[in-house]
């Protein structure tokens, strides 16, 4: 865009002409979704990405890194209300110092330059709602800010490597026992190993059940190499024991233990236990307390997503006879993910904190509380599950999410880098699970056709940047006519002003 600016005129009363806002409006905390990371903050998705080009302004200590060609997604919200995937064209830093808006909600909390622009509910009518746009130093207490929706999935199912085979690495071939790893090739006596993956399974419906299962009450056996489920429910073992060969054409073994109520069962396979070590980043000890949510259960689509909460909730989890669902676990981290996922995913999901006095870890003093995750009764988690709410006849479905009304706005001064997102077709995304856009209006009308990053709708244009607000985001009527009249004075063919009052 620079080669297409004009000299700018300075109208606000106080400052230069320069514009120091520019992008930059969410704070680094803040979380966003993509088709690359699953669900991640903001800043760590900027420092992560390989861009294309980088576009660095350093007087404003600025940066833009353009990433078209990766074709990563993000959450994005249309104009027709609907909540969607779409590619992410650029990611923004810049560096800020000034006041910013904490926006909170019951369940999401954001951190907002004053400018930034955020879609309220100005009125309802049944299901249909009326949305405006707000700046942030806008916003008023009970405004209620729109949410992310549910919509129909596209993403593609995740291919996940299973099995290993190894081969010498100089004449590649294959030993006759052991794990390649303290023998000697018989063809040409040298012992460095390759591994080559054979195979590969699917992360569907099936497989994310399983390992909801194995989260909730099963364990990885590092040691022996094999994955063991327990419970007091045959039905679930049996469910265990048929996911397993389903998947893996593996046949698992039932151990005798104590009890006649008390059941059992193990498969035993290194490429299991080595697929959801890497795969899947799950570890052994003390699962309850240390588990984390699998990026590849973030990156799927909602079906498998839901079928993985299945697997919790009959594991570990609980229907009543009003369709209220609830998860238990020890790990804060786990809990708070998953209720971020499935928010951000368009479904109602909350945390609460409940004392454990008793039974759960009472011996350990890090695990004097564990969580519960209330989730939705929503058809791609109810239609999984086979033995928790069996006999409810009647579902009293929790819809999708909606919006957020705002219960808490603080003003503080910020000294930091902010960031942004240019998203292809429409310049608003979901940032912890609200509405969030920006005004990248100039770069739309005229960027230069230069092979780097976008290119304007009119890439010939002039922009004369006229500046009419402070280096904070506001001013006054006054401002705003000297800055249309010197517009006119300069024979400009369009004014566009992307202010409101």
């Amino acid at each position: 865009l620079n080669a297409n600016l004009l000299p700018a005129i300075n109208c606000s009363g106080v400052g230069n002409a320069t514009d120091k806002q520019g992008h930059g409006c969410i704070s680094g905390d803040d979380v966003i979704w993509t088709s690359e990371t699953g669900i991640t903050t903001i800043k760590n998705f900027y420092y992560c990405v390989f861009a294309d080009t980088v576009i660095l302004n350093t007087k404003e200590e600025s940066c833009v890194k353009v990433i078209d060609s990766l074709n990563i997604n993000t959450l994005a919200y249309f104009p027709d209300k609907a909540t969607g995937y779409s590619k992410i064209k650029a990611v923004h830093r810049l560096k800020y110092e000034g006041q910013v808006f904490q926006i909170k909600t019951r369940n999401a909390q954001l951190t907002l330059t004053p400018w930034h622009p955020i879609y309220v509910v100005s009125s309802r009518r049944g299901k249909e709602l009326t949305v405006i746009k707000k700046r942030a130093d806008e916003l008023s207490l009970n405004d209620s800010i729109c949410s992310s929706q549910l919509f129909e999935d596209s993403l593609p199912i995740i291919q996940i490597p299973f099995g290993q085979q190894f081969n010498c690495r100089f004449c590649g071939h294959k030993p006759n026992r052991g794990n390649g790893e303290r023998n000697s090739c018989r063809k040409c006596n040298k012992t460095k190993w390759k591994a080559d993956i054979i195979h590969s399974v699917e992360l569907n419906e099936n497989l994310a059940k399983w390992l909801g299962l194995l989260i909730s009450d099963g364990h990885i056996m590092r040691s022996s190499l094999s994955v063991e489920f327990c419970g007091n429910d045959e039905r679930l073992i049996q469910e265990f024991e048929s996911l397993t060969k389903t998947i893996f054409g593996l046949t698992c073994h039932r151990y005798a233990t104590a009890s006649e109520t008390f059941f059992r069962t193990r498969v035993h396979s290194k490429d299991i236990v080595a697929m959801l070590c890497n795969s899947f980043g799950l570890l052994g000890g003390a699962k309850s307390l240390n588990v984390k949510l699998p990026k590849l259960i973030e990156k799927s689509r909602l079906s498998v997503i839901g079928a993985f909460v299945a697997g919790l909730i009959e594991g570990d989890g609980h229907v009543d006879e009003n369709w209220r669902i609830r998860v238990a676990s020890g790990s804060k981290d786990f809990v708070y993910a998953l209720k971020n996922l499935l928010r951000m995913r368009g479904m109602r999901a909350f945390v609460s904190n409940v004392n454990n006095q008793s039974g759960f870890n009472k011996h350990n003093d890090n695990a004097s509380e564990h969580f519960h995750l209330r989730v939705p009764a929503h058809d791609l988690i109810v239609s999984q599950l086979k033995f928790k709410g069996e006999h409810n006849t009647k579902i009293n479905k929790i819809t999708e999410l909606k919006s957020e009304s705002i219960i808490e706005i603080n003003i503080f001064d910020y000294n930091d880098y902010m960031y942004d997102l240019t998203v292809h077709n429409t310049h608003n995304y979901i940032a912890n699970t609200l509405v969030v856009s920006n005004t990248h209006v100039s770069g739309i009308i005229a960027a230069l056709e230069n092979g780097v990053g976008v290119v304007g709708v009119a890439p010939e244009a002039k922009i004369l940047p006229i500046k009419v607000l402070d280096d904070s985001g506001h001013s006054g009527f006054a401002q705003i006519t000297a800055g249309i009249r010197a517009a006119i004075d300069a024979k400009v063919d369009v004014i566009n002003m992307s202010l409101g009052a």
